[in-house]
Protein backbone atom coordinates (compact mmCIF):
# COMPACT_ATOMS: atom_id res chain seq x y z
CA UNK A 1 0.00 0.00 0.00
CA UNK A 2 2.91 2.35 0.75
CA UNK A 3 4.25 1.76 -2.77
CA UNK A 4 0.88 2.18 -4.46
CA UNK A 5 0.21 5.45 -2.67
CA UNK A 6 3.76 6.87 -2.97
CA UNK A 7 3.48 10.61 -3.55
CA UNK A 8 -0.23 10.49 -2.90
CA UNK A 9 -0.98 9.63 0.71
CA UNK A 10 1.81 7.21 1.56
CA UNK A 11 3.12 7.70 5.09
CA UNK A 12 6.50 6.30 4.05
CA UNK A 13 7.08 7.91 0.64
CA UNK A 14 5.83 11.49 0.50
CA UNK A 15 7.07 11.69 -3.10
CA UNK A 16 7.28 9.08 -5.87
CA UNK A 17 10.91 10.08 -6.21
CA UNK A 18 11.59 8.81 -2.68
CA UNK A 19 10.15 5.41 -3.58
CA UNK A 20 12.11 5.17 -6.82
CA UNK A 21 15.33 6.17 -5.08
CA UNK A 22 14.72 3.48 -2.46
CA UNK A 23 14.22 0.95 -5.25
CA UNK A 24 17.44 1.97 -7.00
CA UNK A 25 19.32 1.80 -3.71
CA UNK A 26 17.96 -1.71 -3.25
CA UNK A 27 19.07 -2.70 -6.74
CA UNK A 28 22.59 -1.36 -6.16
CA UNK A 29 22.59 -2.99 -2.72
CA UNK A 30 21.83 -6.40 -4.22
CA UNK A 31 24.72 -6.01 -6.68
CA UNK A 32 27.02 -5.12 -3.79
CA UNK A 33 25.75 -7.85 -1.48
CA UNK A 34 26.13 -10.56 -4.10
CA UNK A 35 29.24 -9.34 -5.92
CA UNK A 36 31.29 -7.77 -3.16
CA UNK A 37 30.08 -9.95 -0.32
CA UNK A 38 28.71 -13.37 -1.06
CA UNK A 39 30.98 -13.97 -4.06
CA UNK A 40 34.09 -11.91 -3.37
CA UNK A 41 34.66 -12.88 0.26
CA UNK A 42 35.04 -16.64 -0.33
CA UNK A 43 36.73 -15.91 -3.69
CA UNK A 44 39.42 -13.71 -2.11
CA UNK A 45 39.85 -16.08 0.82
CA UNK A 46 39.85 -19.12 -1.49
CA UNK A 47 37.73 -20.70 1.19
CA UNK A 48 34.80 -22.94 0.15
CA UNK A 49 33.76 -23.25 3.81
CA UNK A 50 32.48 -19.65 3.86
CA UNK A 51 30.34 -19.92 0.72
CA UNK A 52 26.69 -19.01 1.33
CA UNK A 53 25.11 -22.41 0.52
CA UNK A 54 27.99 -24.90 0.86
CA UNK A 55 25.84 -27.96 1.51
CA UNK A 56 22.98 -27.46 -0.93
CA UNK A 57 25.21 -26.51 -3.84
CA UNK A 58 22.74 -23.77 -4.79
CA UNK A 59 25.00 -20.75 -4.36
CA UNK A 60 25.36 -19.84 -8.03
CA UNK A 61 21.64 -20.28 -8.69
CA UNK A 62 20.79 -18.24 -5.58
CA UNK A 63 23.11 -15.43 -6.67
CA UNK A 64 21.72 -15.44 -10.20
CA UNK A 65 18.16 -15.35 -8.88
CA UNK A 66 19.00 -12.23 -6.88
CA UNK A 67 20.03 -10.49 -10.10
CA UNK A 68 16.95 -11.80 -11.90
CA UNK A 69 15.06 -9.97 -9.14
CA UNK A 70 16.76 -6.75 -10.22
CA UNK A 71 15.68 -7.49 -13.78
CA UNK A 72 12.09 -8.04 -12.67
CA UNK A 73 12.03 -4.67 -10.92
CA UNK A 74 13.64 -2.85 -13.83
CA UNK A 75 11.79 -4.59 -16.66
CA UNK A 76 8.45 -5.06 -14.90
CA UNK A 77 7.10 -8.37 -13.73
CA UNK A 78 4.75 -10.37 -15.96
CA UNK A 79 4.40 -7.63 -18.54
CA UNK A 80 3.76 -4.92 -15.95
CA UNK A 81 5.40 -1.55 -15.78
CA UNK A 82 8.98 -1.31 -14.59
CA UNK A 83 11.61 1.34 -14.15
CA UNK A 84 12.53 0.84 -17.81
CA UNK A 85 9.30 2.54 -18.81
CA UNK A 86 10.31 5.72 -17.01
CA UNK A 87 13.90 5.62 -18.21
CA UNK A 88 13.14 4.78 -21.84
CA UNK A 89 10.68 7.68 -22.09
CA UNK A 90 13.45 10.22 -21.41
CA UNK A 91 16.76 8.44 -22.12
CA UNK A 92 16.61 5.40 -24.40
CA UNK A 93 20.40 5.13 -24.41
CA UNK A 94 20.50 4.77 -20.62
CA UNK A 95 17.67 2.25 -20.78
CA UNK A 96 19.58 0.20 -23.37
CA UNK A 97 22.72 0.34 -21.24
CA UNK A 98 20.95 -0.81 -18.09
CA UNK A 99 19.11 -3.61 -19.89
CA UNK A 100 22.35 -4.82 -21.49
CA UNK A 101 24.20 -4.72 -18.18
CA UNK A 102 21.46 -6.62 -16.36
CA UNK A 103 21.47 -9.25 -19.10
CA UNK A 104 25.27 -9.49 -19.03
CA UNK A 105 25.28 -9.89 -15.25
CA UNK A 106 22.62 -12.62 -15.33
CA UNK A 107 24.28 -14.45 -18.21
CA UNK A 108 27.70 -14.31 -16.57
CA UNK A 109 26.54 -16.84 -14.01
CA UNK A 110 26.07 -19.39 -16.80
CA UNK A 111 29.84 -19.43 -17.32
CA UNK A 112 30.32 -20.75 -13.79
CA UNK A 113 29.75 -24.43 -14.53
CA UNK A 114 31.26 -25.94 -11.39
CA UNK A 115 29.61 -25.82 -7.99
CA UNK A 116 30.47 -22.42 -6.55
CA UNK A 117 32.59 -24.01 -3.81
CA UNK A 118 34.84 -25.42 -6.56
CA UNK A 119 34.49 -22.47 -8.93
CA UNK A 120 36.17 -20.07 -6.50
CA UNK A 121 39.20 -22.33 -6.75
CA UNK A 122 39.07 -23.65 -10.33
CA UNK A 123 37.04 -21.15 -12.38
CA UNK A 124 38.48 -17.95 -11.06
CA UNK A 125 38.32 -16.12 -14.40
CA UNK A 126 34.60 -16.85 -14.76
CA UNK A 127 33.86 -15.87 -11.17
CA UNK A 128 35.86 -12.65 -11.61
CA UNK A 129 33.90 -11.85 -14.78
CA UNK A 130 30.67 -12.18 -12.81
CA UNK A 131 31.96 -9.89 -10.06
CA UNK A 132 33.01 -7.40 -12.75
CA UNK A 133 29.57 -7.50 -14.41
CA UNK A 134 27.89 -6.86 -11.06
CA UNK A 135 30.26 -3.98 -10.28
CA UNK A 136 29.54 -2.36 -13.66
CA UNK A 137 25.77 -2.67 -13.14
CA UNK A 138 26.03 -1.28 -9.61
CA UNK A 139 28.04 1.70 -10.84
CA UNK A 140 25.52 2.48 -13.58
CA UNK A 141 22.66 2.31 -11.11
CA UNK A 142 24.45 4.65 -8.71
CA UNK A 143 25.99 7.10 -11.17
CA UNK A 144 23.39 7.20 -13.95
CA UNK A 145 20.03 5.75 -12.88
CA UNK A 146 19.93 7.49 -9.51
CA UNK A 147 20.73 10.94 -10.98
CA UNK A 148 18.17 10.29 -13.73
CA UNK A 149 15.46 9.76 -11.10
CA UNK A 150 16.53 12.87 -9.19
CA UNK A 151 16.36 14.92 -12.40
CA UNK A 152 13.17 13.61 -13.97
CA UNK A 153 10.96 12.28 -11.16
CA UNK A 154 10.25 15.28 -8.99
CA UNK A 155 6.82 14.45 -7.59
Amino acid sequence: QQVITAGNGSTKYAKRQELLLAITEGMAGICEEVGEGKIQEPFDARNPAIVESPYSGNSTADFKNNIIGISNVYMGLNGGKGLKDLVAAKNKSLDNTIQAQITAAINSFDNITLPFEEAILNQRVQVQQTMDALAILKETIETQLRPFIVQYITD
